[in-house]
């Protein structure tokens, strides 16, 4: 029986390879379709990507200089910070100076040099 089994599913092969022919036949008709749909739209998104990549190149080439001009502006604001301590320092160094001529003028509640030479010769 099982040759004849075997027999059978032979037979019935050349029907099943027609039938999966033509299911592939088929599909290859439906991808034909959306093929074509894709290679329709591929010119257009050409020209979107070459459009893209020279408003890319402008771009560029205007972030350049500007570019350029961060690094000047990082520069001198740089130096700005090192000249703006330099003022710090110096200001500092003024304040002591001007503490210490403070400190070395007469005090304010004293008697002026008249009073005291009156109270020497008065007694």
């Amino acid at each position: 029986m099982t040759a004849l089994v075997v027999l059978k599913d032979v037979a019935r092969l050349p029907g099943r390879l027609a039938a999966a022919a033509e299911t592939a036949i088929d599909r290859l008709g439906a991808l034909e379709g959306s093929v074509r749909d894709i290679a329709s739209l591929l010119p257009g998104i050409a020209r979107d990507v070459s459009s893209l990549g020279a408003e890319l190149t402008g771009l560029r080439a205007g972030a350049e200089p500007q570019l350029q001009r961060v690094a000047v502006i990082e520069e001198t604001a740089a130096r700005l910070e090192a000249r703006v301590v330099e003022v710090q320092a110096a200001l500092s160094r003024l304040e002591g100076a001007v503490r210490g001529a403070v400190d070395r003028l007469p005090d304010p509640d004293a008697p002026g040099p008249l009073a005291r030479a009156k109270d020497a010769l008065t007694g």
